[in-house]
């Protein structure tokens, strides 16, 4: 886990005393965590919601804050309608966190996919394909060392 917040804001310590405490039954039961691999969601008291989103879906966690100083981060993602969209009401300080631990973890996880070696599997499909199009006569033979050369220097 790297990081985990519970909604906060000024409203939410007024609607504890309006409420006469009842309100933190339902401040007690969300959540908002950022682990290593996903972005979690936690809602609800008697009908429970729990959001994973795979911190690669990640495209942009954005900082929203309101005139009367409550704010949410909105995050837009590659997931489609199974996304998380908006978390709050927060703190500035912890939407702001909240949305930059968000993107550091996205482009972590999206960097560490990328260093991954391509498997053997993948590396002998592209040999047999570079060397198909070799025999057509697409590529020439340096061409086609080269891009041997690069193949099996990936792995």
């Amino acid at each position: 886990m790297i990081l985990a917040l519970r909604r906060t804001s000024w409203n939410a310590t007024l609607d504890k005393i309006v409420s006469l405490g009842l309100y933190i039954f339902w401040w007690n039961v969300a959540w908002f965590v950022v682990t290593d691999r996903r972005l979690i969601t936690k809602k609800g008291i008697f009908n429970k919601t729990e959001q994973a989103l795979p911190l690669h879906f990640v495209q942009d966690a954005s900082f929203h804050r309101s005139w009367i100083g409550i704010a949410d981060v909105r995050i837009s993602t590659a997931g489609g309608n199974a996304s998380i969209s908006r978390m709050g009401p927060l703190r500035a300080e912890d939407a702001r966190q909240l949305a930059d631990t968000t993107m550091a973890q996205a482009k972590r996880v999206i960097s560490d996919a990328s260093s991954v070696p391509p498997s053997t599997d993948h590396v002998t499909e592209a040999l047999a394909r570079i060397g198909d199009l070799r025999e057509k006569g697409v590529l020439t033979e340096d061409e086609f060392a080269q891009q041997k050369a690069r193949l099996l220097a990936t792995t």
